[in-house]
């Protein structure tokens, strides 16, 4: 059965890999992208706003502040004028919601190349959700949630309150501090994140193919459950036991007095857990 699944997982990474080559030979000869433009805008957001960004052609760099505007830098390049022209970028905004998408959907600009790169600078106060981005995404502090999916390259958050879910991301996977509920899930690369407090919806973590990390906060009280790795799982958290259970590749483990679950399913790596910060 272990072997069946860690089969099945490799099959599909292998899948996520052949997409982000293929993507990113789209682009193998950008001397020759020599068409640019680029524009910059701002816009008033409320708090609790989701931005949405959504088909990327390039890296995503988030930067954030404590103000209540979005400062929004778009850069394209392309072969052509007439490439630039047919490929725009879509934006729409209100208070609560900005959308960002560099997808096209008429016929003519499907075959269409164009590099996109954004650079935001965000309110912290603001709910993210990022969607198909060909490129690097890091993120910076936020106070709400942080939504990653279907990323060519490797994701970083610094930080996000609310809930984090990192999908289908075929490089790296980092937070540097969470006190929300965390799912990891098909990640390509390594995991690394610590935890700054519990949430009540725990930690999930499914098909990784690479080391995971995880740092817990002192005084934490959950249970850890380990599923279907192909590595060891350490630990230097102090009350933190960890038990590999008899003629398996199973873990469970149990840190100060339970609680709140920490789930971990087919790793093709090791996991280890420190304390956050170290």
């Amino acid at each position: 059965m272990r072997k069946n699944i860690l089969t099945k997982l490799a099959v599909a990474f292998a899948a996520c890999l052949s997409i982000t080559t293929a993507r990113g030979a789209a682009f193998d000869h950008e001397d020759d992208f020599k068409e640019r433009d680029a524009s910059r805008q701002t816009y008033a957001l409320a708090p609790g706003a989701i931005v949405e960004i959504n088909s990327v052609s390039g890296g995503v760099t988030v930067e954030t502040s404590e103000s209540s505007r979005a400062e929004v830098e778009i850069v394209r390049t392309a072969r052509t004028r007439a490439d630039l022209d047919c490929r725009q970028f879509k934006v729409e905004t209100s208070s609560d919601r900005l959308r960002l998408d560099g997808n096209d959907d008429r016929r003519q600009c499907r075959n269409v190349q164009v590099h996109q790169t954004l650079n935001l600078r965000l309110p912290r106060r603001v709910n993210l959700d990022v969607n198909s981005v060909s490129g690097h995404v890091r993120v910076g502090a936020l106070d709400g949630s942080a939504r990653l999916n279907s990323v060519s390259g490797n994701a970083s958050v610094e930080r996000a309150s609310g809930k984090i879910v990192f999908s289908s991301i075929s490089g790296s996977a980092t937070v540097a501090r969470a006190s929300g509920d965390v799912v990891f899930s098909s990640i390509s690369g390594r995991v690394r994140f610590d935890l700054t407090s519990l949430g009540g919806g725990g930690v999930r973590v499914n098909s990784v193919s690479g080391t995971v990390d995880v740092g817990l906060p002192d005084g934490a009280n959950a249970d850890i459950s380990v599923r279907s790795i192909s590595g060891s799982v350490t630990s230097n958290v102090p009350g933190l036991t960890i038990n590999k259970i008899e003629n398996s590749s199973d873990y469970e483990g149990r840190v100060g007095g339970g609680g709140t679950k920490l789930t971990f399913n087919s790793i093709s790596g090791n996991v280890r857990f420190h304390r956050t910060g170290e």
